[in-house]
């Protein structure tokens, strides 16, 4: 397959940082379906710059998305380009990839490993986002799988992700760790987490899978809710510059107990986020898991985002939107 056609550059990376840059200093064509819910309680404390362009967070979801453990590969594939139009403004899902990706970058898609074999989708939405790219004329030995599921890299003959860490630490202010050698690989990263409450941290998504999960040792920074670690690692600038899309797999989400899967506490939601934003991602995602704890007679992980320390840390310091008044939620439900 050849090369897109596509122009070079990063016109997303670009847009990430002018928009969010305003954010960060002040805190130290799709149709938006809504802004937030009106029965959502407020962020407080997290403003946003008036006249800040809002970020889009595309909802797309499906009652039939997902039966058991089934996952109906065919409709998430078609909620999926919907919502890649939606965030993006574009008329196709081929040029929607145009307006994030350069035509000469590595794509590393970064997957959440932890709790995958249980909650069982991965697979399914790799398969959906690698066709996706090579459709849109990504060569396979343009995508770099990290954590994937092995069988996907045979299958479509990826490139390997580079094994082990770098040699020598990284200062991200906080603390400091080796980075996963794979993220020198690649020069654009499409975050791929799956949604889960956490006890250290209230919720995995976004922001923890593109921090935590590129240290060697994590484990050592799942301490005062992970505050401000997440934050100051997600700002590094070898993450941030890469990092152009996040699609959250909430097709099946881990409600209580988390990170780890316990079948009785997963819950079949049918929903995937998409979003150039991994603050407002999680910030919904937040709703998202509080909803379906709700229908389970739990209280909910945080009344807001604001009370979420990872979400709330990575908005101050201008990596995103936490507040809903700053939050366009495109939603389509099939």
């Amino acid at each position: 397959m050849s090369e897109p056609n596509g122009t070079d550059g990063d016109m997303c990376g670009g847009v990430y940082h002018s928009r969010f840059a305003a954010l960060a200093a002040a805190t130290l064509l799709a149709v938006p379906v809504a802004r937030a819910v009106a029965s959502d309680p407020p962020s407080k404390g997290l403003h946003v710059p008036p006249g800040l362009e809002p970020s889009r967070v595309a909802w797309a979801q499906s009652s039939h998305a997902v039966r058991g453990r089934t996952v109906h590969q065919t409709l998430v594939a078609e909620m999926f380009e919907e919502a890649m139009m939606q965030v993006t403004g574009a008329g196709s899902v081929e040029a929607a990839w145009r307006t994030i990706l350069g035509s000469q970058d590595v794509v590393g898609i970064k997957f959440d490993p932890v709790g995958a074999p249980e909650l069982g989708t991965a697979p399914v939405v790799g398969s959906i986002l690698i066709e996706s790219l090579l459709r849109a004329g990504w060569t396979s030995r343009r995508i770099v799988l990290i954590d994937g599921p092995p069988q996907l890299a045979r299958r479509y003959g990826t490139q390997p992700a580079w094994s082990g860490y770098d040699d020598e630490q990284t200062d991200f202010g906080s603390g400091k760790d080796q980075l996963a050698a794979a993220l020198e690989q690649v020069t654009a990263i499409i975050n791929v987490p799956s949604l889960k409450t956490d006890n250290v941290c209230g919720i995995r998504c976004s922001l923890s899978n593109i921090s935590l999960g590129l240290l060697k040792h994590p484990a050592r920074f799942r301490v005062n809710g992970c505050s401000p670690y997440i934050a100051d690692i997600a700002a590094l600038p070898e993450v941030r510059s890469k990092l152009k899309l996040c699609v959250v797999d909430a097709l099946r989400v881990v409600c209580d107990g988390g990170p780890l899967v316990i079948e009785s506490e997963a819950s079949n939601e049918g929903i995937l986020l998409i979003s150039t934003d991994p603050v407002a991602a999680d910030s919904v995602a937040l709703k998202i898991v509080n909803t379906a704890r709700r229908r389970m007679g739990l209280e909910p992980v945080a009344r807001s985002a604001a009370d979420v320390p990872s979400i709330a840390d990575s908005h101050r310091k201008g990596l995103g939107i936490a507040s809903r008044r700053g939050i366009d939620i495109l939603r389509e439900v099939r």
